[in-house]
């Protein structure tokens, strides 16, 4: 039976111990990525949504951006006077708000709209 040191366990320790961490790294920046991926894909469909919208009704459309404090939140409207929406419009509760206003940072942490 082979028997071993303890320098020899010691050093196989320390080599899994620096592995590991390596490896922790790069699953952090894959899980990073994928969801600023998923972050994109789900900004994607909801711009589909709104243009879907568009078809149905038979009105112009908008997704609305607006900053809140240091995130931006995003909102639905639809054009209620044909002349398309307009920030004046969504003012005067012309132009109305179709669906919950969202943060995409609520639904991806440590996800930001960005230039």
């Amino acid at each position: 039976m082979a028997a071993f040191s303890l320098t020899e366990l010691l050093f196989v320790l320390g080599l899994v111990a620096t592995l590991g961490g390596l490896a922790t790294a790069h699953v952090q920046e894959a899980v990073a990525d994928a969801r600023a991926a998923g972050a994109a894909r789900y900004l994607s469909a909801r711009l589909h949504d709104i243009r879907t919208q568009a078809i149905v009704r038979g009105a112009a459309t908008a997704m609305r951006v607006s900053q809140v404090g240091t995130s931006y939140q995003m909102s639905p409207y639809v054009d209620g006077n044909g002349n398309g929406v307009l920030a004046r419009d969504i003012q005067d509760g012309i132009d109305v708000q179709t669906a919950v206003a969202e943060m995409l940072s609520e639904r991806f942490p440590g996800v930001e709209f960005g230039a």
